[in-house]
Formats: C-alpha cells, structure tokens, sequence
C-alpha cells in the first residue's frame, strides 16, 4: 500500500464505525468540529473551476463528502442519499442545503486528475 493511500486509511481508521455512530448522539459535531471546519481550503486553489464553481459549493462541505463516503463505504448514490434526507450530515457539513452532485463530480475528477499528474495527494495535505 502507498505511503499516500496508509495516511488516508489511519484517518478513515479512526473514524468511528457505523455501530459506534449510531449509539453516539453527536459524533456529527465533532465531525464538524474536529474535520470539517479544519479543512484548509486554500490548498485547493491550484485545482479551481472557477466557471463550474458556486460560492455556495463550499471545498470544506466537498472533502466532507469524501471523507464521510470513505469513512461509511458509502457509494455516491448511498452519500447523496443521506445527506439529503439525515439531519446528522448535514451538520457534520456544516450546512442545511444540498450539494450539486455535478460539483462534487467534477471537483472529485479535478482531484484525481491532479494526482496523477502531480503526484501529491490534496486531501490528505488539507489537514498539514
């Protein structure tokens, strides 16, 4: 296994699995608290559309996603899914509308393309 893909796995390991979830009442603030909100977006700069981009498409909301679908094991469709209709997404994103699943798409494209080209896996330097 990758160096990249090991440091992705210790974060998803430590996610607390869909048991634990479902007896912990508020694992969606800490989630907010612990992830969301330290999501350095700036990182992100170098892989903008702005011309697909909406200033209400938080990049935050976007690599919550990710990391919640990878965290559950979750398909997109399964993701989308629960965001919509789960209070308890919404507020580990920190946001009460939807998100376009064309930007999540496209954002999820832009970020593997880059990796491939670059070689620098993004999400994980968001939290350095």
């Amino acid at each position: 296994m990758s160096r990249k893909k090991k440091s992705n796995r210790r974060f998803v390991d430590s996610f607390p699995n869909n048991e634990t979830v479902k007896s912990s009442k508020s694992w969606y603030n800490q989630f907010f608290e612990d992830v969301t909100i330290r999501i350095n977006e700036d990182v992100y700069s170098i892989i903008a559309d702005e011309e697909n981009e909406k200033p209400n498409n938080s990049v935050r909301v976007l690599i919550g996603l990710l990391i919640l679908k990878e965290a559950f094991g979750y398909s997109d469709y399964e993701l989308f899914e629960k965001v919509k209709h789960d209070f308890s997404f919404q507020k580990a994103l920190g946001q009460k509308g939807l998100v376009s699943s064309k930007v999540y798409t496209s954002f999820c494209h832009r970020l593997y393309r880059y990796e491939r080209q670059h070689g620098r896996n993004l999400i994980s330097e968001c939290f350095i």
